[in-house]
């Protein structure tokens, strides 16, 4: 079952799309706001989620968790707690995130004979510990990118859509879990600092611009200001493919 709700306040608006089968919730969100804002947001429901930061860049702190979370923009992680109160501080005028939640049982069933790093979150969800999968949000992959847009975009109805769902639903938690078992490097070999790393998605958008006919490395350096060597070994590193390779996957 999905619903489709457009909501207008003080802050701005919003349209969120949900997806519901066997107690798993999908839900879509497409935020545009009037100013920088600091809002809370409040569910009680016991879950574990899957969270995909897919445009914009925003803060949180999560009162559960008892952690404060920064610029955390085309980034994703896994958490648990039972219920959550968050703040969020919007640092872009528009937003778009995606999350998969799964009840405790359910989730537990799926990564019982998975990776060591799945059984100590799990482990931690049984005692109804608020946790994180890891202590660091990863970047989003193209490969997580497609199949969140393929959620978006599903035209099936009835158990079709139910099958489809499932299978999209796990092929993010596994792609979600195998990013946090590899060790990053500690130090990135093309992006300095975080303006290196906002050019790089600033190129990624400009992509999605020009699907049709898209700019070659040279204008992309030129438009975005950064050099080729940077502009190639940084988007790959941050998005796992290269930039034609993404053009490719795209159209």
């Amino acid at each position: 079952m999905s619903v489709q709700n457009k909501i207008i306040n003080e802050y701005g608006s919003s349209i969120i799309s949900k997806w519901n089968y066997e107690a798993i919730e999908l839900s879509h969100i497409q935020a545009v706001f009037n100013g920088h804002k600091n809002f809370p947001a409040t569910n009680q429901d016991n879950k574990v989620r899957l969270h995909f930061g897919l445009e914009g860049n925003h803060d949180f702190q999560h009162q559960q968790l008892k952690r404060n979370f920064r610029n955390v923009a085309s980034q994703q992680n896994i958490m648990y707690s039972n219920g959550f109160d968050i703040q969020v501080q919007n640092n872009s005028l528009e937003l778009e995130t995606f999350g998969v939640k799964f009840p405790v049982d359910l989730f537990v069933h799926y990564t019982q004979n998975a990776s060591d790093t799945l059984k100590r979150f799990s482990e931690k969800v049984l005692a109804g510990k608020a946790c994180l999968l890891s202590d660091n949000f990863r970047p989003i992959t193209l490969a997580m990118r497609q199949a969140i847009q393929r959620i978006i975009q599903c035209n099936y109805s009835g158990e079709m859509q139910r099958l489809f769902l499932l299978s999209k639903s796990l092929e993010l938690l596994v792609l979600t879990a195998e990013s946090h078992t590899i060790t990053p490097s500690k130090k990135s070999k093309f992006i300095a600092n975080g303006a290196d790393r906002k050019k790089i998605y600033e190129v990624r958008e400009l992509l999605d611009l020009r699907l049709d006919s898209p700019p070659n490395l040279n204008e992309i350096s030129r438009l975005v200001g950064i050099n080729e060597y940077k502009l190639k070994g940084g988007f790959k590193e941050v998005f796992q493919t290269t930039v034609f390779g993404y053009i490719r996957e795209q159209r």
